[in-house]
């Protein structure tokens, strides 16, 4: 079967979703609030809160969006950089 014209979208899809947006929303809520961590959840250091990072154990989908521990840029790195210790240890899942 061959058109002549065109498809034409009635309605433009969403670039993200109202569910994702939503999550979103309060993950970014929640984070602004907890930033005032400033002991790392590796190493145990005090750090300016600047230096602190959100780590995901569980990645970032869907529910786990909302499970992170803060950590130190430098212990984050370490973490991404050695997937196999990081797990043994606990770090990632």
């Amino acid at each position: 079967m061959r058109r002549n014209k065109p498809l034409v979208r009635n309605k433009n899809i969403n670039k993200i979703s109202k569910k994702t947006k939503d999550s979103l929303a309060l993950y970014t809520e929640k984070r602004s609030l907890d930033h005032e961590q400033q002991v790392c959840f590796v190493c145990k250091t005090e750090n300016h809160k600047s230096n602190m990072e959100p780590h995901h154990p569980k990645r970032r989908l869907g529910d786990n969006l909302m499970y992170y521990k803060y950590v130190c840029q430098e212990c984050h790195r370490w973490i991404h950089e050695n997937g196999k210790k990081a797990k043994e240890l606990g770090y990632l899942e």
